[in-house]
Formats: structure tokens, C-alpha cells, sequence
């Protein structure tokens, strides 16, 4: 009996047909459908690719001279993938650009179609792994059926916008991508020059220095730029512009404040070296945030609290939208707050804290034996880590107590000392890291507030309480404020629950349609700048932490557990 690879497709199906007939019937079905499958070209597991040709019955779709149009509008498609800052490199799109797509070639018109699927499951879930990237959580589902998709981009003629919906529709993220366009032309024009090092430059100094100053901020657009002098005038057009004036000053005060400087208005080195990080970077910035946002969700939940890491602010939204923002202080780089999405359950008013292991040794004992009298002082409860029993605590040498073999629990009491405040909101995850209030509300005033042990602290948080409450309890203000009077620790269950996420952006819209840069805090940028494609070293002056060194908060934080 001959076999099927010694005969055409006809005798091979007459083959096949004789020997499943002695099977039983739907095992036959089955067989004759994969093998018929197999026979026609297609492989068993196809790809989308080859499904999309399969559904097709091998008809071209790019090349041909009767497809032109199609080709046309992907090279259009495949080149705006430089707006989202992806390479359009990446989708084949040099290669397409220099064929000649009017002669039908299977070849070409394949990766055509390869190109437009990777680009858009690209837009839809980013390109990279968040997981790889600092983050604790997933990217969006991809396509389910990249053929269909295509197929009904074809049909419908809307290669570019069927693409662009993909795509996160957020302002922020179309702010950022305004920006990019805006950044990239500056680097066309050569970028800015640095400043050179120099003393601060102060209001009311004279110094050639303020010429370049005043170049920088005005090629950023952080100055309006001069008129060019008239004739004879050019003496003492330079002379005025290398005095440090209020609106030198006024621009370097924004600039400190949008990168959480000291906002002094005198251009001292820190300053300098913000001002002098190379366009280049910015730009790399720019698409890293773009990647960051294709990460999340299309349609995020229309009750939510973000937490933007870096720029220690926290943005709450409700069914009407955007509602108001909150500054935070976030961990410290020694002991990074985590970037996750979890679910608000509840809310404790009056928390005691369950001091972790971790900060009792590091942080609290050391305090103890420089000042016994601060654990009673500061509310401190000690327990025996065995039994659970109360200890007297003046009864303790502190001095002689290991740090490897701490034998105590720490509980600290409600009260207007509690590391935690008067509100803590509980989101179960993976690293006990939670919002809460703090005593320590003085350090709001600060520029950078990245002085936590892992939690994020909340300013105004009993307005954070009141809006969760109004929004997804059955406790109004009157009886959470009664409750907070109390001074008795007080759970409030959730009836809906509130998405939290913990983001993390160095180029962040500013609500007006711009952008400003933040220092990255945590170092994570470079990993993923380099996995886009790469960006020239910076002499980024918020460099510091190495990002391979980067370590999430361990579980406890320092929010520890509610009783």
C-alpha cells in the first residue's frame, strides 16, 4: 500500500478515508478533519498568522496589485507605531518600505500580516513582561483572535484606526505621547546645551552662566523666549540677560517644585544637573511611561485609588471621574514601596500597630536603648514572642537585648503617637503593604518623601476616609467621625470593593496637555529604557540605586496587622 507521501492529495484522502473507516465514528471525524488540516498546508496548532491565511484559503491581502491600498494604509500603520514609542523596525516595517508590493508575493504579504499582528497585540498588552519590570501584576489579556481582528480591519478598510484603539485611550497617556512628538523635535534642533558648574547662581546675580540658564529653560518652554534686539542694542540685550532676575527665578522655583527640589528659586548644583540631563533621556523617559500605561487596564475600574510612586502623589477617582489628589510619602529606596493592584476590602479607624520583626529590630530597639522611657512614652505595648504575655517593660535592659535573637512583639496603642495615624485602608496583597495616615504629618512639607518603610502615607487621610466611606460603606461622616472619636480601633467593611494601584511614572502629564519629569526613586527606568530599545547614558544625577539591586518590601512593611 503506497503511503501518502508517494501519492497527490487525492489518493492520499482516498487513503486516509479506507483506513478510518474501520475506527469508530468520532475518532474518525476527528482524524479526518486534523489530517485533512495537515494535507492542506495547515499546521495542526496554527498560528494566528496561519489562520488568518487558512480562513483566507491562501488569498494575499498586502501585495498584489490589487491590494495597494492595503499596503499603503499598514506602511502608514506600521510607521505611527514611532507616535506610541515603539520602533517601527520592530514590525518589519524597513523591510515592507522597501519592497515592491505590487508583484503578489506569499513571502511578503506573510510578513506583512506578522507585523500588524505584533504591533497590535503590542499596543493592546505593551511589549515587555511587567512582572520583569518591578511590577506585581499582570498585563491586560491579549488578543483573543488576532486573525478575526485583522480580518475585520480588512473588511471594514480602518488599518490605522483599528490599530490605534488598541492602544490606551487615557489623557495621561495622549499627553505623553504629545510630549513625545514635542521632545523629539528638540533633540532635532540639537537638544540644549549644558550649564556649566559653577557656585548657585542667586536672584540679582551677574553671571554668563544665566545666559545658558535662560537658554535651557526656554528651549523647554519653562520661559517665554525674548525678542531679538534691535540695532545697537545687542550690548545691552546681552548685558540684561546674564542678570538673574525674578523671572529666572520664578521658572527655576517651578522646575524645583515639578522635580520635587527644594523650591528656592536659586539654581544651586542639584538644580544644574536636573536642568542639564540630556533630551535624549527625556525622550527614553517619555516612552517608558508609554510602555507603563499599556500595562494597565482599558477600562479601569470607575472606583479607584493610583498611587504615582515616584511623584508622591495619590489620585482618587469616582463614577463623575477624576475627584482630587493626595500627597503620600512612599518607601524609601532601602525599602521600595511596591508596585501592585489589589482591592480596598475595609478600612481600620484607631489602628494599633503590630510592629513588623523587621522595623522592631532595626528601627524601634535602638530607640529603646538610647530612651527606655519612649515605650511607654510612645504607647508601646511589649509582648513575650513565645507566650503572647504582656511584659513590664521597665523591668527590660534594652542594652542587653539581641537584635539576632529579639525575643519581644511590639504593639503600639492608639493614639496621637501611632506610626499608622488615625486611618489605615487594607488591600490584601502579597507584600502587607498598605495606605494609612502617620503622625509624623510635618514630613508632608518636604519636596521628596520617600521615608517609609514600604506603606504609603496619606495626607489629609481621614478626607481619603470620608469619600471611601461616602462611596462604598453604609457609614456616613457623622458616625465614622464618632467612631474616630472614640479613640477605640474600628473596622468599616467595604460593600464594593476599590481598585488600588501602585504606579510608577517619571514622566507624568501635568493635567494641562504637557509633561514634567520626576527624579526615578527606585532606579527603574534603565532596565526597561534599555529593553525599549536603549537610551545614552545620562550622568542622571537620581541614578543612585542600582536597578538589579532593587528589592520589593518585605511582608509586613511597616503597616503591620490591625487587631
Amino acid at each position: 500500500m503506497p503511503t501518502a507521501l508517494e501519492t497527490g492529495p487525492g489518493d492520499a484522502h482516498t487513503l486516509i478515508k479506507d483506513f478510518l473507516n474501520q475506527l469508530e465514528p468520532s475518532l474518525n471525524t476527528v482524524l479526518v478533519f486534523a489530517l485533512s488540516l495537515q494535507i492542506a498546508g495547515t499546521p495542526l496548532e496554527a498560528g494566528p498568522v496561519e489562520a488568518f491565511y487558512a480562513a483566507r484559503e491562501g488569498a494575499l491581502v498586502w501585495t498584489g496589485e490589487a491590494n495597494a491600498a492595503h499596503f499603503d494604509a499598514l506602511i502608514e500603520a506600521l510607521a505611527s507605531a514611532s507616535d506610541h514609542g515603539l520602533d517601527p523596525s520592530d514590525y518589519g516595517y524597513a523591510d515592507l518600505r522597501a519592497a515592491d508590493a505590487a508583484i503578489a508575493d506569499p513571502a511578503l504579504d506573510r510578513l506583512a500580516t506578522e507585523g500588524w499582528m505584533t504591533l497590535a497585540q503590542d499596543l493592546a498588552t505593551g511589549r515587555l513582561d511587567p512582572r520583569e519590570y518591578g511590577a506585581a501584576f499582570d498585563a491586560p489579556e491579549p488578543l483573543a483572535n488576532p486573525a478575526d481582528s485583522l480580518a475585520l480591519m480588512i473588511a471594514s478598510g480602518e488599518v490605522v484606526t483599528r490599530l490605534e484603539v488598541l492602544a490606551p485611550h487615557r489623557p495621561e497617556y495622549r499627553a505623553l505621547q504629545a510630549a513625545l512628538v514635542r521632545y523629539r523635535e528638540i533633540a532635532k534642533q540639537g537638544g540644549w546645551h549644558p550649564i556649566e558648574p559653577g557656585p548657585a547662581l542667586h536672584p540679582g546675580d551677574r553671571d554668563v552662566r544665566v545666559l545658558f540658564l535662560r537658554d535651557r529653560l526656554q528651549t523647554e518652554g519653562l520661559m517665554p523666549v525674548l525678542a531679538w534686539p534691535g540695532p545697537g542694542q545687542f550690548a545691552e540685550f546681552i548685558d540684561s540677560v546674564m542678570i538673574y532676575d525674578d523671572a529666572v527665578a520664578a521658572a527655576v522655583a517651578e522646575v524645583q517644585r515639578s522635580a520635587h527640589l527644594e523650591p528656592d528659586g536659586i539654581a544651586g548644583a542639584d538644580t544644574i544637573d536636573w536642568l542639564n540631563i540630556p533630551v535624549e533621556h527625556r525622550i527614553a523617559q517619555i516612552e517608558a511611561g508609554l510602555e507603563r500605561w499599556r500595562w494597565l487596564p482599558r477600562d479601569p475600574a470607575p472606583l479607584r485609588v493610583e498611587v504615582n510612586l515616584p511623584d508622591y502623589r495619590l489620585a482618587v477617582y469616582g463614577a463623575e471621574g477624576f475627584v482630587r489628589t493626595h500627597d503620600v510619602i512612599v518607601g524609601r529606596p532601602s525599602r521600595p514601596s511596591p508596585m501592585l493592584q489589589a482591592q480596598m476590602r475595609y478600612m481600620i479607624l484607631n489602628p494599633w500597630w503590630e510592629t513588623p520583626h523587621r522595623l522592631a529590630v532595626l528601627d524601634e530597639l535602638p530607640l529603646f536603648r538610647r530612651d527606655p522611657g519612649a515605650v511607654d512614652r510612645l504607647g508601646f505595648v511589649v509582648l513575650d514572642r513565645e507566650t503572647g504575655e504582656a511584659v513590664d517593660a521597665t523591668e527590660i535592659d534594652w542594652t542587653t537585648v539581641s537584635a539576632r535573637d529579639f525575643p519581644y512583639r511590639l504593639r503600639q496603642r492608639p493614639g496621637p503617637h501611632n506610626a499608622l495615624g488615625v486611618v489605615k485602608f487594607i488591600f490584601p496583597n502579597p507584600f502587607s503593604t498598605f495606605l494609612h495616615d502617620t503622625s509624623a504629618r510635618e514630613l508632608f512639607d518636604r519636596p521628596a518623601r520617600a521615608f517609609s518603610s514600604g506603606c504609603v502615607r496619606v495626607r489629609d487621610a481621614v478626607e481619603l476616609a470620608e469619600w471611601v466611606a461616602g462611596r462604598a460603606s453604609e457609614t456616613d461622616n457623622e458616625r465614622l467621625h464618632d467612631a474616630l472619636d472614640s479613640g477605640r480601633e474600628t473596622r468599616i467593611d467595604l460593600l464594593r470593593p476599590i481598585d488600588v494601584r501602585f504606579l510608577y511614572f517619571t514622566a507624568v502629564a501635568n493635567g494641562e496637555g504637557g509633561v514634567r519629569f520626576v527624579p526615578d526613586v527606585y532606579g527603574l527606568d534603565a532596565r526597561l529604557i534599555a529593553a525599549l530599545g536603549g537610551a545614552p547614558e545620562t550622568g542622571n544625577p537620581d541614578d543612585e540605586d542600582d536597578p538589579d539591586e532593587f528589592v520589593l518590601a518585605d511582608g509586613g512593611g511597616e503597616c503591620g496587622v490591625g487587631f
